[in-house]
């Protein structure tokens, strides 16, 4: 249907393809939400609320729903499409960030190293990391997620050593791998 040779590409030309939704929509006359759904059980139920719907969003009961246009959406419902080449350009972005104008390589760099993934006690969240760069959250844990799956390590180069890294390593006596009662930690097993 969309010409793609993968399921990924096929769903990314179906989320960029324009909505066929363009009129008016029922919506709760409380909210303005287009969550509502017609009460389908038997009526004069001892536990039902009168209405012929219910709002999914307010939970308001209500028999005759009103009218939402596309324009009157609430701005937590509308959205806008960002193509792959809007995000090569930080300085077309539009964004204020501080680092608006560094390149993709530089800001991953930034997110990784501020994260800080080898160790990550008192490092900021993922959305503070996301004020001072010009993308979201979303972005600043897929490139820690890389990092961890082994990407951009030419960039930010795993701080903590591994186990057979050091020659001159140290040997620590053990039980031998003896196998420990669960109640060994109280002092009987």
């Amino acid at each position: 249907m969309w010409d793609a040779e993968t399921p990924q590409e096929a769903l990314a030309k179906a989320e960029r393809a324009p909505t066929a939704t363009t009129g008016p929509q029922p919506a709760c006359p409380g909210c303005g939400s287009v969550k509502i759904q017609k009460k389908t059980a038997v009526p004069e139920q001892s536990n039902q609320k009168p209405g012929d719907y219910r709002c999914g969003r307010c939970r308001l009961h209500f028999d005759e729903p009103g009218e939402k246009t596309p324009t009157k959406q609430h701005p937590k419902d509308t959205f806008d499409w960002v193509a792959d080449d809007d995000l090569a350009d930080p300085d077309e972005r539009g964004f204020d960030a501080p680092l608006a104008g560094c390149d993709d390589e530089t800001l991953a760099e930034i997110a990784i190293r501020l994260y800080q993934p080898w160790d990550h006690g008192d490092a900021p969240c993922y959305s503070e990391i996301a004020e001072i760069l010009p993308y979201g959250e979303w972005w600043v844990g897929d490139r820690v997620r890389d990092w961890k799956a082994g990407e951009y390590r030419e960039l930010v180069a795993d701080p903590t050593p591994s186990a057979d890294a050091s020659s001159d390593a140290t040997a620590v006596a053990t039980d031998g791998g003896a196998a420990r009662s669960r109640w060994a930690a109280y002092g009987s097993g």
